[in-house]
C-alpha cells in the first residue's frame, strides 16, 4: 500500500471524500481497494452509503455485522434508526437480501435468537412490503423445505397471501398426527395474521364447517412448545391441557364476536369474553376484530352516547 494512501486513510476528511467518490464511481478499482482498506482498519462503521457496502463481499459482511451488532444493543429509542439501516443495507438487492438473512439464520441459533429472529421478520416485512416475494427464501432458510408436506401448503398460502380451506386442512391433519412437526413452522407472523383475520374479520366469508380446523391450527402455533437443544428438536413438551384451554377460548371468544349484533348483545357476553382474554392469542384477535369493527365508517353512527363498549374491552 502506498504511504500516501495509507496517510490519506488516517484523516477522517480524507475518508470522507473516499466514500463519496466510491459512491459516484462504484467500478474504480482504486477507491474499491481503498474501500476495503479503510474496512480492514476498522472503519466500517463509517460507512453510511449501502451502494458502497454492498460493491464487495468483505467490504458488506464487515458493515452488515457492525450494523446488526449496533441493532442488538441500541436501545429503545435509537432501535428504530438503527433497524431502518440494517432493513435498507439488506434490502439493496436479491443478492444482499439473501446473504443478509442467511447470516441472521445462522445467528439465530445464539443466545439472543428472539432478536435476531425479529430483525430478520423487519426485514423480511419491509421486502414485502416492497411488492418482493421473498417467501420461498424465508422458508428455506428456517428449514420448512425439509418437511415437504408442510412446505407445500404453506408456501402457497404465503405467497398468495390468502388462506385455503384445502391447504389449511392439510395443515391441520399434519399437526394432529401423532408425530407432528416442529411447530416453529407454522408459528411465522405472516401465517398468524392470516388466520386471525380469516376468523376475526366481520366480512370474512369463511365457511362456518372450516373453523374448527382454523382455530385448531392456530390454537396450536400458539400454545404448544417444544424443547429444543443444539438446534436439534427434541419431544414436544407436554402441553395438550394448553391447547385445549387455548381451542376452547377461542371458539367462546368467535362465538361472541360474530354473534354480537348489537352493544347490548356484546355487553352481556362481557364477562365470558374477559375471561378467555387472558390468553394472549385471544387478546390479539379480540384487538383485531374491534381494529375491524371501530374502522367501520358506520361504527360511530351506531354506537353514541356512553363510551363504546369496544373501547372499553380495549381498556380491559
Amino acid at each position: 500500500v502506498p504511504s500516501w494512501l495509507t496517510e490519506m486513510t488516517e484523516h477522517m476528511n480524507w475518508r470522507q471524500m473516499i466514500y463519496k467518490l466510491a459512491e459516484a464511481y462504484p467500478h474504480c478499482l482504486m477507491l474499491n481497494f481503498t474501500i476495503k482498506l479503510l474496512v480492514d482498519s476498522g472503519h466500517e462503521h463509517e460507512i453510511t452509503s449501502v451502494p458502497v457496502a454492498a460493491q464487495q463481499v468483505e467490504v458488506f459482511t464487515k458493515v452488515l455485522m457492525t450494523t446488526i451488532q449496533r441493532t442488538i444493543d441500541s436501545e429503545a429509542d435509537e432501535w428504530k434508526r438503527n433497524i431502518q439501516e440494517l432493513v435498507q443495507l439488506a434490502c439493496h438487492s436479491e443478492q444482499t437480501y439473501l446473504y443478509a438473512q442467511s447470516v441472521l439464520s445462522s445467528l439465530a441459533n445464539d443466545a439472543k435468537s428472539m432478536i435476531i429472529r425479529r430483525i430478520s421478520e423487519e426485514i423480511e416485512l419491509h421486502a414485502k412490503a416492497k411488492d418482493h416475494n421473498v417467501t420461498e427464501i424465508t422458508l428455506t432458510l428456517d428449514g420448512t423445505t425439509a418437511y415437504h408436506k408442510v412446505y407445500q401448503p404453506l408456501c402457497a398460502m404465503l405467497s398468495k397471501k390468502a388462506l385455503n380451506p384445502a391447504d389449511v386442512t392439510t395443515l391441520y391433519k399434519i399437526y394432529q398426527s401423532t408425530d407432528p412437526p416442529p411447530v416453529d413452522l407454522i408459528r411465522k407472523p405472516a401465517f398468524i395474521e392470516l388466520l386471525i383475520t380469516q376468523l376475526f374479520d366481520p366480512e370474512s366469508t369463511l365457511n362456518p364447517e372450516h373453523r374448527p380446523k382454523y382455530i385448531g391450527l392456530l390454537a396450536y402455533a400458539c400454545s404448544v412448545a417444544e424443547t429444543n437443544k443444539k438446534s436439534s428438536r427434541k419431544s414436544a413438551v407436554n402441553s395438550k391441557e394448553e391447547l385445549s384451554q387455548t381451542t376452547i377460548a377461542l371458539e367462546k371468544a368467535l362465538e361472541i364476536c360474530i354473534s354480537s349484533k348489537s352493544t347490548v348483545d356484546l355487553i352481556s357476553d362481557l364477562n365470558e369474553l374477559y375471561k378467555c382474554l387472558r390468553f394472549p392469542i385471544v387478546a390479539a384477535c379480540v384487538l383485531r376484530w374491534i381494529e375491524f369493527r371501530i374502522f367501520d365508517p358506520s361504527y360511530f353512527k351506531l354506537d353514541q352516547g356512553t363510551t363504546p363498549v369496544h373501547l372499553i374491552i380495549i381498556d380491559e
